[in-house]
């Protein structure tokens, strides 16, 4: 297919650009994954986000840590030229680096490498997916398409149902053109809806 001549680069260089930040992807991937960071430990949490928070500063990011008591902190990065007002809202990409894997994990499910794929506790669910949003945004930086205002929040208790996450997420969702989750959908689709969740309680009396 024909690139549209309305387009400041073609998917072809787009892909090249893909192609070459892949070593770069696949090295912060094993370093998040290599960083435990189940939801009920806030400090391995933390650490966790201290290496993503590391990354967005190299990709020029800003970067605001929102402190959390009980749970792992919220990174908000933004990224491309600041919104300023009457201009485009921004775009919000979600995320979460918290996982359902216990400490430990790493000694019975390594991490690995083999035929292009790479395994380990909470690679899919989503470390990869915050790999790919940092790798999409250097890219988009590196030629010159980031000309509106990108911003990545990560937060740290999506496994237990976003509770103090939840305030945060919904004040920069209101203040975006556009929401993006990166966590893969069946067939590692690109997800388009999500379900609904509950939680409710029951009482019992003898």
């Amino acid at each position: 297919m024909t690139p549209s001549p309305d387009l400041p680069v073609s998917m072809r260089a787009l892909l090249a650009g893909a192609r070459r930040g892949q070593p770069k992807l696949l090295q912060l991937l094993r370093r998040l994954v290599l960083a435990e960071s189940p939801t009920d430990n806030k400090p391995a949490v933390d650490a966790c986000v201290a290496l993503a928070a590391a990354h967005a500063r190299e990709l020029g990011g800003r970067v605001k840590l929102h402190r959390q008591r009980q749970v792992g902190d919220l990174l908000e990065a933004r990224f491309g030229p600041r919104t300023k007002k009457n201009s485009a809202k921004p775009i919000l990409v979600l995320g979460h680096l918290d996982t359902v894997w216990p400490i430990g994990t790493l000694k019975t499910m390594p991490l690995r490498e083999a035929d292009g794929r790479l395994w380990g506790p909470g690679t899919l669910d989503m470390k990869a997916g915050v790999a790919m949003a940092f790798t999409a945004i250097g890219l988009l930086a590196e030629i010159g398409l980031l000309n509106r205002e990108v911003v990545v929040l990560l937060n740290s208790d999506e496994e237990e149902g976003s509770l103090a996450s939840r305030p945060v997420t919904e004040r920069l969702a209101a203040q975006s053109q556009a929401v993006y989750v990166l966590e893969p959908a069946q067939g590692l689709a690109y997800k388009t809806a999500r379900k609904g969740t509950g939680t409710w309680g029951a009482s019992w009396s003898g």
